[in-house]
C-alpha cells in the first residue's frame, strides 16, 4: 500500500498548487519482491501490438553457464537469456510487478539508523528490445530520462566480454550502483542496493553479491515470444491544432491543444490558457492536466477503481473507460477549488491519474472551457505502451 498512500498525498497537494503533478516514476528499483511461491504471470495488457520479441536460441544455454561451486547455486531463465551464479545465501525472489522479468537476490535484513532495516537486494532485469542502442548509449538514456539535472559517477567496463557502464552512487533512500548492458539486442541492468560501502554491516555481503554475479553471468538469445508496444504503433498523431505529449518512462502519450505547453518546474503536467492567478496564497493560476501513475502492488482491480479520496463530490463519481481501459471519473474537492479526476486501470496492476484544474465554476468560471479542453482532448486520445525501461 505504499505507493498508493504516496500518491493520495500527491493529490491531496495538487489541490495546493496550480498545474502540479504526481512526480514522474522513474526506474527506481525500490519495488518490494515476492517470494518464489507467489510468483505468478501477469495477464496480458490488452493493447494493439506489432512487434514481439521472439528470439530462438541457437546454442544450448545449460552448455554455456557456468556450474555452481561451493557457496554458490546456478541460476538459468532461458526466456530473458541469461545465467549467472549467486551466494547460496541469498533468497530468490520474483520481483513484485515483473515476476517475468525481473529477479531479487536478497539478504538477511539488518538494522540501520533511522530506518528500520535493509537488506542485500541485488537485482537481474531483462528490460526489453534495446532498438539500435549499444551498452553507451543505454546508460545516457536512461540517465536523460530519470536523473535529469544529476551527473552520476560513470565507469566503462566489460562483463564477460560484453561492454557495459557502472553508475555508481544512484540516488535512493539507500546508495545504489548499477550496470547497464545490451547483449543479443536486449537491455539488461544489475542494480545493487545498498552500495557497499553504504552499510558497514552489509559491506562484505554486498561485495560479495556483486562479484559473484557480475564475474559469472552470461547471456545467451532469449527464448521468449513477448509482445512489445512501442509508441510509435499507437500514439496519435498531431494536427493542426494539437501536439503530442510522450513520455517514455510513464509509458503513455496523449494529444494537448496547440496552446498548452509543459510546466518544466512539475513534469507531467501540461498548462495553458491565461494566468488566473493570484488568488489567496497562489500568485499563478492556469488551466492544467497532470498525469501521474503508480502501481497497485496487493490491491485488486476493483480497488484501482475506488477515488483516492474520501474528499469528492458524490454526483460527480462515474465509472467509465478511456482509451478502452476501466476507469472512474469523479470531482475532487478538498483543495482551495474543484478538481476533475480520473484513475484508468491499465493491464493487472498499472494506475494512470489525470487531474484536471481548475474544475470550479463558482471560483474560475473562465477557467471551464480550457479545462474542458484540454480534458476531452487528452482523455479521447490517449494511448498507453511498454514503459522504456
Amino acid at each position: 500500500m505504499l505507493r498508493t498512500s504516496n500518491l493520495l498525498i500527491i493529490l491531496l497537494a495538487l489541490a495546493l498548487i496550480a498545474g502540479c503533478t504526481t512526480p514522474s516514476t522513474g526506474e527506481e528499483s525500490t519495488a518490494t519482491p515476492l517470494p518464489p511461491s507467489a510468483i505468478a504471470t501477469a495477464p496480458p495488457t490488452p493493447v494493439i501490438a506489432t512487434a514481439t520479441a521472439t528470439v530462438a536460441a541457437t546454442v544450448d544455454p545449460v552448455a554455456l553457464c557456468p556450474a555452481a561451486s561451493a557457496g554458490t547455486t546456478q541460476y538459468i531463465s532461458l526466456e530473458n537469456g541469461v545465467c549467472f551464479l549467486y551466494p547460496s545465501d541469498l533468497a530468490v525472489e520474483g520481483d513484485m510487478f515483473r515476476p517475468d522479468e525481473m529477479v531479487h537476490l536478497v539478504g538477511e535484513r539488518v538494522p540501520q539508523g533511522g530506518m528500520d532495516s535493509v537488506a542485500v537486494d541485488l537485482s537481474i532485469a531483462y528490460n526489453g528490445p534495446a532498438d539500435g542502442l549499444d551498452s553507451t548509449q543505454y546508460a545516457q538514456m536512461w540517465v536523460d530520462l530519470n536523473l535529469q539535472g544529476l551527473n552520476p559517477q560513470q565507469e566503462n567496463s566489460e562483463i564477460n566480454g560484453q561492454t557495459a557502464v557502472i553508475l555508481n552512487e544512484l540516488p535512493g533512500m539507500v546508495g545504489r550502483q548499477a550496470v547497464f548492458l545490451v547483449a543479443n539486442g536486449v537491455k539488461y541492468q544489475i542494480i545493487l542496493l545498498p552500495r557497499p560501502e553504504e552499510v558497514p554491516q552489509l559491506t562484505e555481503e554486498a561485495t560479495l553479491a556483486w562479484e559473484t554475479v557480475t564475474q559469472s553471468i552470461i547471456f545467451f538469445p532469449a527464448q521468449n515470444t513477448r509482445t512489445v508496444v512501442r509508441p510509435a504503433d499507437v500514439c496519435p498523431a498531431e494536427t493542426a491544432d494539437s501536439k503530442l505529449v510522450l513520455d517514455l518512462i510513464g509509458g503513455y502519450c496523449l494529444l494537448s491543444p496547440a496552446d498548452f505547453a509543459p510546466n518544466p518546474d512539475f513534469p507531467g503536467t501540461i498548462v495553458g490558457g491565461p494566468e488566473l492567478g493570484p488568488y489567496g496564497d497562489f500568485p499563478s493560476v492556469r488551466a492544467s492536466l497532470a498525469v501521474g501513475t503508480y502501481e497497485l502492488e496487493s490491491q485488486s482491480l476493483d480497488q484501482g477503481l475506488q477515488p483516492l479520496s474520501e474528499q469528492i463530490d458524490p454526483a460527480s463519481v462515474m465509472n467509465t473507460t478511456i482509451s478502452g481501459y476501466p476507469a472512474v471519473v469523479y470531482d475532487f474537492t478538498g483543495g482551495p477549488w474543484r478538481q476533475r479526476n480520473a484513475q484508468i486501470v491499465v493491464g493487472s496492476n498499472v494506475v494512470y491519474t489525470f487531474v484536471a484544474q481548475p474544475w470550479d465554476e463558482e471560483k474560475f468560471p473562465q477557467a471551464l472551457a480550457d479545462v474542458e479542453r484540454v480534458w476531452t482532448l487528452a482523455t479521447e486520445s490517449v494511448a498507453f505502451f511498454d514503459k522504456w525501461r
